[in-house]
């Protein structure tokens, strides 16, 4: 709704701003309104609020420190709030029933405005539709990649969560699946079409044997590259996206000098230099965000020092050890999530900083919990 006011819509930006503040303010009334009727708050969930009391406590010091001013302050605060908010809501047990048909919805949704935005040329970054023909799908991100974890997310809320009862209930979840699918290949993701293979696999490791394994990588794997190949030789793609599959052959065939890092490991090395010189303290809210270090992770060390960081990596092996210690349909899951947020978060620095992701760690957050489970629907 936003992207579509403020973009297509060609609404005045102070309107698009008020639209946005807003939903925080009904955020904030929700925790008014729900803060005596919220639940025992699970360890994943208290390990956040940890995290969050120690990163903004030494970024802010830093800042202090380096006589800096925090970077984008109030949009920091925003995520924050979102997981105050559904970190109380979630903690009743009918909304954790409730909220993933509410992903559900909302991620296919994505998908289907990549596919067309795409499909129209209409891009997010030029505000309308593009001179020439984009390259990547990005959606209502105006980003391929976050588009690409959007598409993601999709997939495994439908393969795992979405259990048909009926026969064409069965061939909707099967075309959303395909959809979900074809979005993320238009995104031209290096890192997005990995983690589909991955995140497909996982439902179903607990049935594969050393034979199994053994035939996928025999025949699956070749004929995936076989098929990789033949777009690349065609005429459907342009160089520029034939290049993206090239990468993701490289990766496959562990080619690592031939894989296009698109300039993020120039990024990540300007980043670390800065972590050199202010390992202990860091270097002050949002820096690494402010300098574009496209990797979350390590710019929390960047940003506060070495102490979150710590918090932060403990935090996440956690919650994989949680997910892991699931009953089988949480673990498969639950370990997607985290395996498609983990790794995007070494490429990107913008997944923490998301309200929509934040309550996704959440509603993660309190299905791992040993007498909580996930509940699947079928409507």
């Amino acid at each position: 709704m936003q992207v579509t006011l403020g973009v297509l819509g060609s609404l005045p930006t102070s309107f698009v701003r008020l639209f946005a503040y807003l939903k925080v303010v009904l955020i904030v009334l929700g925790i008014a309104t729900i803060i005596k009727y919220k639940k025992a708050i699970t360890t994943p969930i208290r390990l956040w609020y940890v995290f969050y009391v120690f990163y903004f406590s030494f970024a802010i010091l830093a800042n202090a420190f380096h006589d800096t001013n925090p970077h984008k302050i109030v949009e920091t605060l925003i995520p924050l709030i979102y997981f105050i908010g559904f970190s109380m809501l979630l903690s009743i047990t009918a909304y954790r029933d409730l909220i993933p048909k509410v992903f559900a919805i909302s991620f296919f949704s994505t998908c289907v405005l990549a596919i067309v935005f795409n499909y129209f040329n209409i891009s997010i970054d030029f505000e309308g539709v593009a001179k020439y023909e984009l390259n990547r799908a990005s959606g209502v991100y105006g980003d391929a990649n976050n588009a690409a974890v959007s598409a993601l997310l999709s997939f495994v809320f439908l393969l795992n969560l979405y259990k048909p009862t009926t026969r064409f209930k069965r061939i909707l979840r099967l075309l959303g699946i395909a959809i979900s699918i074809y979005a993320v290949f238009i995104t031209f993701s290096r890192t997005g079409l990995l983690v589909l293979f991955i995140v497909a696999l996982l439902p179903n490791i607990q049935y594969l044997n050393f034979k199994k394994i053994f035939l996928s990588v025999l025949v699956v794997l070749p004929i995936s590259i076989l098929g990789i190949v033949s777009l690349i030789n065609s005429n459907y793609l342009n160089e520029v996206q034939k290049e993206r599959l090239e990468g993701v052959i490289n990766i496959i065939t562990l080619s690592g000098e031939e894989v296009n890092y698109s300039g993020r490991d120039s990024l990540f090395d300007n980043m670390y230099g800065f972590i050199e010189e202010n390992p202990l303290l860091g270097n002050g809210l949002q820096f690494s965000n402010s300098i574009r270090g496209h990797n979350t992770i390590f710019g929390i060390w960047a940003d506060a020092g070495i102490l979150p960081f710590i918090i932060f990596l403990s935090l996440l092996t956690f919650y994989f050890i949680k997910a892991l210690q699931s009953d089988k349909e949480t673990r498969a899951f639950s370990f997607s999530i985290l395996l498609i947020l983990s790794i995007f978060m070494l490429s990107l620095q913008t997944i923490i900083n998301q309200p929509y992701l934040m309550v996704l760690f959440v509603y993660v957050g309190y299905v791992i919990e040993k007498n909580n489970k996930i509940v699947p629907f079928s409507r």
